[in-house]
């Protein structure tokens, strides 16, 4: 493979995850809404949208330590850390102040791991070489 069929291929890759996620926090938050009530199926839908965010800042990351100009370390260290502080206070005030359900929250965190799975079975099945 040359480096812009590379390129290509780590794209298309990128966008099929991103879709994935959104995909599976959608038809999990409806399932989850229909059986456990809207509090659980909104829950999901946080966890989701912040399983979402957390995949598009580590994608964000990765291109940045590939450039080359690059920021200092205790920039991007603190960025990060930053982000991470940001996200959990506001898991924390949805669960606390908005009654959203912690388990349904982090069952939508957790989606991330099934759409890269089937990122990488998608591959195995339909991109042999």
């Amino acid at each position: 493979m040359s480096l812009g069929q590379d390129q290509a291929f780590y794209d298309a890759a990128m966008r099929r995850i991103y879709r994935n996620i959104l995909i599976l926090t959608v038809v999990s938050a409806i399932g989850a809404g229909l059986w456990k009530g809207a509090a659980v199926g909104f829950g999901v839908l946080a966890g989701g949208g912040g399983s979402y965010l957390i995949f598009y800042w580590f994608h964000r990351l990765a291109e940045r330590l590939g450039e080359a100009h690059k920021p200092g370390s205790l920039t991007m260290a603190a960025s990060f850390g930053f982000r991470y502080l940001l996200a959990g206070a506001t898991g924390y005030v949805m669960m606390k102040y908005l009654g959203i359900n912690m388990v349904a929250m982090v069952t939508g965190l957790v989606i991330l791991a099934p759409a890269i799975l089937g990122e990488i079975i998608y591959e195995l099945i339909f991109l042999k070489s």
